[in-house]
């Protein structure tokens, strides 16, 4: 018995869902529903197994990288590589995705460093996807003044959106910074952060790449070298689907769904 032709729509669902599927990257790369997490602050307040039971964070601190010790500035135009594969929270292995700073342009400070200042870490602090903020990834920062700085995820996987939310927040007077992503794209999102006022994580969500694999947060401080400093303590990137594909997907799988249920 001949048995009937699929629906154009489910057969485009299908073939979307094939493509998609052959579009993925291999186990190395970032994948739909993956995670990174990032903590900015000395390598000796690094999180570890008693506050991430789940998965690893990436400790970005000046231990590690030379330079980086809370008090050197960084020339004009240049850049540094920070972590080259950064691995995926649920379980510690690697992404592929790296991590770029760069100094765009300067007054006398520009990227001032990493760690150096204390703050007071507050349990409500939550990103999205992996919930409560250890403290230990909220008690030290990279801060910025008088500069132009860029920080850049590179090796992203082009089929994907990505939410980025970062934790800003310090016991220190500040005035607020604009922080912007994927700066001068048609996806261009901004976000204005004050340290000083709760609840101190803001986001940028459903960002695509630059069709390069790279997404870039921006800031640029004031020149007052005190009160116009912005800060990131901690980070977080999370892969989501297009849009688009959802519903192509939905439209092909889910009467395939349905009847199987039914069955």
């Amino acid at each position: 018995m001949h048995s009937p032709s699929p629906s154009p729509l489910r057969f485009a669902g299908i073939v979307a869902l094939a493509m998609f599927l052959l579009t993925l990257p291999a186990q190395a790369q970032m994948l739909l529903g993956d995670v990174i997490a990032i903590d900015f602050g000395p390598s000796t307040g690094a999180t570890n197994a008693t506050h991430d039971p789940d998965g690893t964070w990436n400790n970005i601190g000046a231990a590690a990288n030379a330079g980086l010790d809370g008090g050197s500035t960084e020339a004009i135009g240049s850049g540094r590589v920070i972590v080259s594969n950064l691995v995926r929270y649920s379980n510690g292995t690697n992404t592929g995705v790296g991590f770029r700073l760069q100094t765009v342009s300067s007054g006398t400070g520009a990227f001032a460093g990493i760690g150096g200042a204390s703050v007071t870490p507050l349990a409500g602090n939550a990103f999205t996807s992996t919930g409560v903020i250890p403290n230990s990834a909220q008690q030290d920062l990279a801060f910025m003044n008088q500069g132009e700085v860029t920080f850049t995820l590179t090796g992203l996987n082009n089929s994907l959106l990505y939410n980025l939310e970062f934790l800003a927040k310090i016991d220190i007077a500040r005035n607020p910074n604009t922080f912007i992503a994927n700066r001068g794209l048609g996806s261009e999102q901004s976000v204005s952060v004050d340290p000083d006022t709760a609840p101190h994580v803001y986001g940028f969500y459903n960002l695509p790449t630059n069709g390069a694999g790279n997404i870039t947060l921006y800031v640029n401080t004031g020149n007052n070298i005190n009160e116009f400093t912005a800060h990131i303590n901690a980070m977080e990137v999370t892969a989501v689907p297009e849009p688009a594909s959802c519903l192509l997907l939905l439209g092909g799988l889910g009467p395939l769904l349905l009847r199987r249920r039914r069955a």
